[in-house]
């Protein structure tokens, strides 16, 4: 039986983006992944996250990937990948965000920190300014 990959991916807005699906979708031709995706508590509340992160795992599902998620943390999403990761079972953390001048997870370098806290493989996706528009 493959070795299954466990990813942490942190992503608000762009839960659903295809850049993020498209990705996943790579990942998982090399071998099976399990994803754990966090969207952390934001403007809008545990509704709108809600929304987010039930759209998200349902694109996943239909593509054939493995995941459960769940809204976290108190409007700092560095809490909400600490309320979640578990380095004994993630095998590394994805960070999803919106393109680098509309970004607050940018501006506030929140890749670099998660890896600094974390000690885990951290790696970042950039929606496209298009896909971000949309997703307003």
């Amino acid at each position: 039986m493959p070795w299954t990959t466990h990813l942490l991916v942190v992503a608000s807005r762009t839960a659903e983006s295809s850049e993020l699906i498209s990705y996943l979708r790579e990942r998982a031709r090399t071998g099976p992944v399990h994803v754990t995706l966090v969207v952390p508590l934001e403007v809008g509340g545990r509704d709108a996250g809600r929304e987010r992160l039930e759209g998200a795992l349902a694109r996943l599902h239909e593509i054939g990937i493995e995941a459960v998620g769940q809204v976290a943390g108190d409007g700092e999403p560095l809490h909400a990948v600490l309320e979640v990761y578990d380095p004994k079972r993630h095998d590394e953390i994805i960070v999803v965000t919106l393109p680098e001048h509309l970004s607050r997870w940018l501006r506030c370098d929140l890749p670099h920190r998660i890896a600094q806290v974390t000690g885990a493989l951290v790696r970042h996706i950039e929606v496209s300014e298009r896909r971000a528009a949309v997703r307003r």
